[in-house]
């Protein structure tokens, strides 16, 4: 087998010449590859790579002193302290889901603006708990609004109460109460953890007594475990007779006067008397049409108008007395 030829060191200068006459003449040359073993990134032993600049240093953002950060503290925390206020000053259903939004755009936005500041050193560790509560507690007003379009939560005492128990509650108090124990003053901005209530009245209890001075009677069944309040109305928007009938129950209202009346249904758990309304698992209907009363006198005997209302298991829309969903607002009072 032939000897592989040789190219003399004279003959590899010659080359090297002539690739650099090609360069400078425009024609296209192909650089010898580096071996496979090489550890070179494709570039000949060689050349050379220019150092990539470093990096401008970023600027050093100060602490806050405590003047200062305590003027955050004041507007931050007055500022959810004020939404949440709002969520339990609602009287009424329309109400409670703006406010219940509202808050929720709020404590996230003081949420993020905390969020961005550089705290004392000696209580950096309790803001960045508050920071990450508060984030978590604006979570928790999501999950609460959607309580309340399913009709779960269906007013202020029981929306606060579920607001004041979720564990972001539970953090932003101890948060707080760090920052208090720090020489910090924080407006309280979590609701505090009350049980949900669960009020009741009495079987036939009136709400609203009307005017009982005719002959009519109206005999309500409620077969449901639910309690339930059955609203008469002359004029389809105030009540002109509302009387409350507990679960499992019947209850004759006497004394109708005569003309068509509108009647309503509500029924939940936990009576609000103050707002007028069951604030959990809430349903309200409307018959389609009115009920009328009469009474007809005779020389021999009085006849007049008697009915009877059943309330089954079945949602509102499925019982057989005909009652139709309704939107809470629509519901006299």
């Amino acid at each position: 087998m032939p000897a592989p030829m040789t190219t003399p060191k004279s003959s590899r200068r010659l080359l090297a010449l002539s690739v650099s006459a090609a360069l400078l003449s425009g024609c296209t040359a192909v650089s010898p590859q580096p071996p496979p073993d090489s550890e070179s990134s494709g570039a000949s032993p060689s050349s050379s790579v220019s150092p990539s600049p470093s990096p401008s240093p970023s600027p050093t953002v100060e602490p806050l002193d405590d003047d200062e950060y305590q003027e955050e503290l004041d507007q931050a925390s007055a500022a959810v302290a004020d939404s949440v206020a709002r969520v339990a000053g609602a009287t009424s259903y329309a109400a409670l889901v703006r406010q219940v939004l509202r808050a929720r755009g709020v404590v996230e936005r003081q949420a993020g603006r905390l969020g961005r500041l550089v705290a004392p050193v000696d209580v950096a560790e309790s803001h960045g708990e508050l920071v990450g509560a508060l984030r978590r507690f604006a979570s928790s007003f999501l999950k609460t609004a959607q309580e309340v379009d399913d009709h779960k939560l269906c007013a202020a005492p029981s929306v606060m109460s579920r607001l004041g128990g979720v564990p972001s509650a539970s953090a932003l108090r101890a948060a707080e109460k760090a920052l208090r124990q720090a020489g910090f003053d924080v407006e309280k901005m979590a609701p505090k953890a009350v049980a949900m209530a669960e009020r009741s009245l009495a079987n036939g209890t009136f709400i609203v007594s009307g005017l009982r001075n005719g002959r009519g009677r109206m005999t309500i069944e409620n077969i449901r475990g639910q309690d339930v309040v059955i609203t008469f109305s002359l004029d389809g928007k105030t009540p002109t007779i509302s009387v409350y009938v507990t679960g499992g129950t019947n209850f004759t209202i006497s004394g109708f006067r005569d003309g068509s009346y509108w009647i309503y249904a509500a029924r939940g758990v936990d009576w609000s008397g103050e707002l007028g309304t069951f604030t959990r698992r809430c349903e309200f209907a409307k018959f389609e049409t009115p009920f009328s009363f009469s009474t007809r006198y005779t020389s021999t005997y009085v006849e007049y108008t008697t009915g009877t209302l059943r309330f089954g298991g079945e949602p509102f829309g499925e019982d057989s007395t005909g009652a139709q969903p309704i939107d809470p607002g629509e519901f006299p009072g």
